[in-house]
């Protein structure tokens, strides 16, 4: 065999495994059997997730029963969807339409987590609070509805909460907020 036809070989060999990746990743991405075939391997590999259904595709994603457990820490949530906007990767920028959020309800026990490890406190330098984003980010609407969080015995009930925020540079802009029906209940001591 001639060192053209080999190198031809290589070539047709490498461009056949790169349309299978891409059609592989095409399939996970971009089709409810795939997102749900990605879930249900998360939930096998990712201890403490569960996962009730996912459908939709990577741009518009809609997951219910959502749950993640580990010691000291419960997250639980109805309804998960978020909304991206593909498209504007193409003009560098990192658009997320919406991230809505239903029926959460968080659970922290600090007392049940692993001790974190203590490390030598050092002497406070001037912290330089200028943060410029190194692309621009667009966040339109974050909403969690119906939320429940209780950590150590503090309760925090609300009924909806709704912001964005864009960040570009060093400029962080946030839309109006709206926070309705709260309720905190305190821990006794």
């Amino acid at each position: 065999m001639t060192p053209k036809k080999c190198i031809g070989l290589a070539l047709g060999a490498f461009g056949a495994t790169a349309v299978l990746a891409a059609g592989a990743a095409g399939f996970l991405l971009f089709t409810t059997p795939g997102l749900e075939f990605a879930a249900r391997t998360a939930v096998k590999y990712v201890p403490g997730l569960s996962i009730g259904h996912a459908e939709g595709r990577i741009d518009r994603l809609t997951i219910t029963d959502f749950a993640y457990e580990m010691p000291g820490v419960t997250v639980a949530a109805k309804r998960l969807y978020a909304s991206l906007d593909l498209a504007a990767l193409f003009n560098s920028l990192a658009r997320i339409e919406a991230i809505d959020v239903s029926g959460l309800a968080v659970t922290v026990d600090t007392s049940a987590m692993a001790p974190s490890a203590t490390e030598p406190a050092e002497e406070s330098a001037a912290l330089s609070l200028e943060l410029p984003a190194p692309w621009h980010f667009a966040l339109e609407r974050f909403s969690v509805e119906d939320a429940d969080i209780v950590a150590d015995g503090h309760r925090v009930v609300w009924g909806l909460f709704t912001t964005g925020a864009a960040w570009s540079g060093r400029a962080l802009q946030l839309t109006p907020t709206v926070l309705e029906d709260v309720r905190l209940t305190l821990a006794r001591s």
